[in-house]
């Protein structure tokens, strides 16, 4: 069984954790056919290191976060490639050994599908789940896997196999979202051309929790992360996602997490949030996502 798959990393100032990756993907059961690496930029030595390495494709350019990472190593890889699958992954991530196997074991069962999660353990705790999935999560938070295949869900760059077919139709990651939110923006246009979306529980990939968004208020998860130009980007693209396709603004949400801000931050600090995540919001529902950002 062949693979017909490129991996794409997208990687900034995390050398160890690229390393890392690069060797699991290296020791695959199955065989990837090329390794494809994007480096945002790096000021950690990860340029100097990608150049010792052989069997790797490379590029390097500015920082452009996630979104331009992923815009870059999708288009050359569909375009100048003969690929039929991408694997896609952030450096902080990595697959068990097996888990490439079982996606393309996947791919053979159900030919239909367009793309392919993986389910992803909590590397810190592997009992538990680093991005939640409820049809696989007990009432007691406990992992089942009696369900092989979830419908409709793949936690999208990290682990996913996707058809260089859909990404014709679809076209690339929209590079004006940098980070947090652009890889939701890409499942909900993948997801509107009608693609067939499923993961398979037996294909594992590893990765830190998500603690950015996993506070509860009064019923509603908030933001519970820096309030910085990062905050700036959820919050733009939140608005912008809810307004493009939800039609929704969102304001109950906003009001929610301003009222637990206040509650956890000094007033100054409170007030310079409100200004921040209200900018964000608005250029949001306004479509302006071409704020240069002071990473």
């Amino acid at each position: 069984m062949l693979s017909n798959t490129a991996a794409v990393i997208v990687t900034y100032n995390r050398l160890e954790m690229l390393k890392h990756c690069i060797g699991k993907l290296r020791a695959q059961t199955l065989p990837v056919n090329d390794i494809i690496v994007v480096n945002n930029g790096s000021t950690d030595g990860t340029k100097e290191w990608l150049a010792t390495q052989t069997q790797l494709i490379v590029f390097n350019q500015p920082n452009s976060g996630s979104a331009g990472g992923f815009y870059t190593g999708i288009k050359a890889a569909a375009e100048a490639y003969n690929y039929k699958w991408l694997w896609l992954m952030d450096d902080d991530g990595y697959p068990a050994e097996d888990c490439l196997e079982n996606l393309i074991a996947a791919t053979v069962k159900k030919p239909e599908v367009d793309v392919w999660g993986c389910i992803v353990l909590d590397n810190d705790n592997p009992d538990s789940l680093a991005f939640d999935c409820a049809a696989i999560t007990t009432s007691n938070n406990k992992i089942h896997l009696s369900i092989e295949y979830v419908d409709n869900w793949a936690p999208f760059f990290n682990g996913i196999l996707l058809a260089v077919n859909t990404v014709k139709k679809v076209g690339y990651p929209d590079p004006r979202l940098f980070i947090w939110g652009d890889e939701m923006e890409y499942f909900q246009r993948i997801n509107n051309i009608g693609a067939i979306i499923k993961s398979t529980t037996k294909a594992v990939f590893y990765h830190p929790k998500d603690r950015l968004y996993d506070k509860v208020f009064k019923g509603e998860y908030v933001y519970d992360g820096p309030t910085n130009w990062k905050a700036y980007c959820f919050f733009r693209n939140r608005a912008y996602l809810g307004r493009k396709y939800h039609n929704s603004t969102r304001t109950k949400v906003l009001l929610k997490q301003f009222d637990y801000l206040y509650r956890k931050l000094s007033l100054i600090d409170f007030i310079k949030a409100v200004g921040l995540i209200t900018r964000a919001h608005i250029d949001g529902l306004r479509y302006n996502l071409n704020k240069k950002l002071p990473y």
